[in-house]
């Protein structure tokens, strides 16, 4: 089977699950206690049913879901978030999404992100292009900070406050909207189809949401660190910067960055 197509035809059978099991009792719990940090017994239910269904199709691969624990295999590799957004889902908040990403060695080659509530399904072929819902996708020509419209998270790190402060106060009076709300793999999405023009993330783990990361880098965005390296795809949790472009990375940087 053509992995690009199953991988589709996967996440929307996993939302359409989504969607029905949302509509039943299920229980919100916070991981190590942490209430900034939220789980969903839907988290794991949907993770083991997206995990089964790749082992099933694709046995010698491993598997990365931010729900349970890793499954080794060889050079390629399944990366899954079940639930990005789990906090807006559990509150009733229409802004989560399902991330299937794949990688081989370590870079994202295909993948997908689905909004459940719109059913707006983006997606990207390596070299071949970055869709939504079939139409190629284009991220804004803007460069100019104060026509900008920037998503912000400040986080769940308590070490991130003083920052994300003065972060929050130097863009409210640089760019001309800023928003925080929902799905870091959406808040990409929506920078490739030139929906917004940056994200701000303080804390953000880029395997997670590898999906999103190959849609925005196939159709020019930009995903670095906060020296404006690109951003290698790992577990780990950093500060990053998205942007449509280099320039608008660049002027996001200098700003929260220069002090």
């Amino acid at each position: 089977m053509n992995t690009y197509y199953f991988t589709l035809d996967l996440i929307q059978e996993a939302g359409r699950l989504l969607e029905v099991k949302k509509q039943q009792n299920f229980c919100v719990s916070c991981k190590n206690g942490n209430p900034k940090d939220i789980l969903t017994s839907l988290d794991v239910e949907l993770g083991e049913f997206i995990t089964n269904k790749i082992l099933a199709q694709y046995p010698d691969h491993s598997i990365h879901n931010e729900e349970a624990v890793e499954i080794a295999g060889n050079g390629y590799q399944w990366a899954i978030d079940p639930i990005d957004g789990t906090a807006s889902f559990a509150r009733g908040i229409p802004q989560y999404a399902i991330s299937i990403g794949l990688l081989k060695d370590g870079m994202p080659i295909l993948g997908a992100v689905l909004d459940p509530c719109t059913n707006e399904l983006f997606s990207f072929r390596k070299g071949e292009g970055a869709w939504m819902n079939g139409e190629m996708l284009q991220p804004s020509a803007i460069t100019d900070l104060k026509s900008s419209y920037v998503l912000f998270a400040a986080g769940r790190k308590d070490s991130q406050c003083e920052w994300a402060g003065e972060s929050y106060k130097s863009l409210l009076t640089s760019v001309s909207k800023i928003k925080t709300f929902g799905s870091s793999a959406l808040w990409l999405c929506y920078v490739a189809a030139g929906r917004v023009d940056g994200v701000v993330a303080g804390t953000f783990s880029s395997l997670d949401i590898a999906a999103a990361v190959g849609i925005l880098n196939e159709v020019g965005g930009v995903v670095c660190d906060r020296e404006g390296h690109p951003l290698e795809i790992s577990n780990k949790s950093q500060r990053v910067y998205v942007a449509n472009n280099q320039a608008m990375a660049g002027e996001l940087i200098k700003l929260l960055e220069s002090s």
